[in-house]
């Protein structure tokens, strides 16, 4: 980890996209004045799972996991998190983390202690309302997508993690094109299926002329059938997929 300069809130670019964007101009000035910066090199962990803190992270640049060792020392990536996300928050009642977070390639986060904005401004009942929206939303979007895994096949569930690789790596020139820093290894435990299921799936959605993949490049072809592969569309509407 890294120490960093001092990044300003008021003119960062992706504070309206966290619940930052809640905070009137006072409470921004104390999250400006209190939180602390620092970058962590790809693979470095952010976060450990039971430390102990009171703050949360929120991603300033590059993208990041939240995951947990499973069965038999296997990894779990509940979920991928790009500029303007947060982590850290996941936490009991003892401020313990109750995931790892680790940086997919070089990140750079702002640190804020929640403790230490509650001092030093007496009223963020706005800030804390819309952190604990965001809680909920996030929880109730991580159960909703652990049933749908269960009921998926492996191409399915490679299909669904490619739609949410595409929505936090942005894709270039607008023409559906990816370079992910993410590896087959890493797509499984997004998937809780094996590398050679991934490379399988890959190879099945390549045939079909969805996607194509070579290296750390991903072009989606067709996006529209790449969701359907996902069975989003039936699960939007409430529908058993065929």
């Amino acid at each position: 980890m890294i120490s960093l300069s001092h990044i300003n809130c008021f003119t960062c670019p992706v504070r309206h996209c966290s619940f930052l964007s809640h905070s009137s101009p006072e409470q921004l000035e104390v999250i400006d004045k209190t939180k602390q910066c620092h970058r962590y090199s790809k693979g470095q962990r952010i976060i450990s799972r039971n430390e102990r803190s009171g703050s949360v992270m929120v991603i300033y640049e590059g993208i990041a996991k939240i995951h947990l060792e499973a069965h038999r020392g296997r990894s779990f990536i509940l979920q991928l998190i790009k500029p303007g996300d947060i982590a850290g928050h996941l936490c009991d009642h003892h401020n313990r983390h109750g995931a790892d977070v680790t940086a997919v390639e070089e990140v750079t986060v702002c640190e804020l202690n929640l403790a230490d904005l509650e001092k030093s401004h007496p009223s963020f009942e706005a800030f804390q309302k819309a952190f604990i929206d965001m809680y909920r939303q996030e929880i109730m979007a991580l159960q909703e997508r652990t049933i749908r895994l269960v009921q998926m096949n492996v191409r399915e569930k490679v299909a669904d993690a490619l739609v949410r690789i595409a929505d936090v790596y942005e894709a270039e020139n607008g023409n559906g094109t990816m370079r992910i820093s993410l590896n087959r290894q890493e797509i499984s435990e997004m998937t809780g299926t094996t590398k050679e299921q991934v490379s399988r799936a890959l190879g099945e959605l390549r045939d079909l002329g969805i996607i194509e993949a070579s290296g750390k490049s991903l072009r989606i072809i067709q996006p529209v059938e790449l969701t359907t592969q996902a069975g989003m569309e039936a699960a939007a509407q409430g529908q058993p997929r065929s």
